[in-house]
């Protein structure tokens, strides 16, 4: 009622949230299409931020900054966090982000055979078009996280199952190699917490911020083993490798890290 706006809604069959948001694109009128979920809170300027940004042709999609909403326990304080920014090399996380109406439709608009993550499967297939992705660090939204541990262990273990639907549609993507990455990460923080911590001014923040990154990761690992064996992906394959996705394999992350440190040696 507040909204210097009117809203049109559409309703059908619960199919999944890919199907909806298709009915909202496939309804919508204008030439942008803004996206956000219903468990965030737009700022006043987050159209605005965001359309402004597609202004040129080549720019298939943009994505904003995500925050938590009002944190009042340590698990949406530090529990969450949505890397925009990072993400948009490669997609775009649909909680925050707009993409052009006639290239949502050039793609096929949201694959209805993925029960997750297909914000990211979006936004791969846009790159796929030769179109880019940006970040649009002004267009705010507020998300409400997960309150409890328990909450965010099983949204994180069902992003791994979703990841391993993900891995055989992709099928250079996503695999074995990409799991195990999850385990060393988690791995890794736990080594350098207690140095990490000697180091940190802020000693609190760092603790938490470090522990449930541990608990993402291997909450993520084991659904991806669970989803690996339960999933199947009854879609069209893509069977080539993707050249801004070869970084997430196992091998180039160990060069990498080789190398940073025979370069401080």
């Amino acid at each position: 009622e507040k909204a210097p706006c009117k809203f049109r809604w559409f309703t059908q069959k619960n199919q999944g949230v890919a199907a909806a948001m298709n009915l909202g694109i496939k309804n919508a009128e204008g030439e942008i299409v803004c996206f956000t979920a219903d468990d965030c809170i737009a700022d006043e300027k987050w159209i605005k931020e965001l359309v402004k940004v597609l202004d040129d042709e080549k720019i298939g999609g943009v994505g904003g900054r995500i925050e938590a909403y009002d944190p009042k326990t340590l698990v949406e304080e530090y529990g969450v966090s949505f890397d925009q920014k990072g993400v948009s090399k490669i997609s775009l996380i649909t909680g925050n982000a707009a993409y052009r109406k006639e290239i949502l439709e050039e793609v096929g608009m949201f694959d209805t055979k993925l029960k997750g993550l297909e914000d990211f499967d979006l936004g791969i297939r846009v790159k796929l078009k030769g179109y880019e992705l940006k970040f649009a660090p002004d267009a705010v939204i507020f998300h409400r996280n997960y309150k409890t541990v328990k909450q965010l262990i099983k949204r994180k273990y069902m992003e791994g199952i979703y990841l391993a639907c993900l891995s055989k549609k992709y099928t250079q993507h996503f695999g074995v190699e990409y799991a195990l990455i999850l385990l060393v990460r988690s791995i890794r923080i736990l080594f350098l917490l207690p140095f990490r911590l000697l180091l940190s001014k802020e000693r609190h923040s760092r603790f938490f911020k470090d522990l449930f990154d541990i608990v993402v990761l291997i909450s993520t690992f084991f659904g991806f083993v669970k989803g690996s064996f339960s999933e199947k992906y009854e879609g069209e394959r893509y069977r080539k490798k993707i050249d801004f996705l070869i970084d997430e394999s196992l091998m180039p992350l160990i060069k990498r890290k080789l190398r940073r440190f025979l370069i401080k040696t």
